[in-house]
């Protein structure tokens, strides 16, 4: 039972469906698993499950607590849909996200095969301030620049 009387909603929101669980004020457990894209749904799939499982209707949401996960920004990377993501980063540091944790199947292959990265990285040159806890752009001209370079640098060529 939530110790404020607040209905408490853990969402999980995939690519097709919406998975919730809510625990009432009285402490009663109920789930509902909704399409996450609904053509005949107005609303978020979210929203209409904490209607749904509340009865709210369409009336004013009860006060509640809400815990909210999805996996539909993981699965566009994996799938390489939607927009190209970057990482702007400083110099030296670009390769940090391919390097990871060393992790792999296999500690002692001499030859590791990495898979493609899901995000193009660009470096850039910034400079830490540990005095006064901030970032010093030492070429900030350039930077709004950079997407037009990574635009550039990633189009496709007319031959492919």
């Amino acid at each position: 039972m939530s110790e404020d009387g607040k209905w408490q909603f853990w969402i999980d929101r995939g690519g097709t469906f919406t998975d919730v669980v809510a625990r009432a004020p009285d402490g009663a457990v109920r789930t509902a698993k909704l399409l996450s894209e609904d053509p005949a749904r107005a609303e978020d799939a979210a929203i209409a499950a904490i209607r749904q499982l509340s009865g709210a209707g369409r009336g004013e949401l009860p006060a509640c607590e809400v815990r909210m996960g999805t996996t539909v920004a993981t699965n566009a990377l994996l799938e390489r849909k939607g927009e190209p993501t970057v990482l702007a980063i400083t110099r030296g540091f670009a390769d940090a996200l391919r390097i990871g944790t060393q992790e792999r199947p296999e500690l002692f292959v001499r030859r590791i095969v990495l898979p493609e990265p899901l995000h193009g990285s660009r470096s850039t040159s910034a400079a830490l301030q540990a005095e006064t806890c901030c970032v010093r752009w030492t070429r900030m001209r350039r930077l709004p620049l950079l997407p037009h370079r990574l635009r550039r640098d990633t189009a496709p060529s007319p031959s492919s």
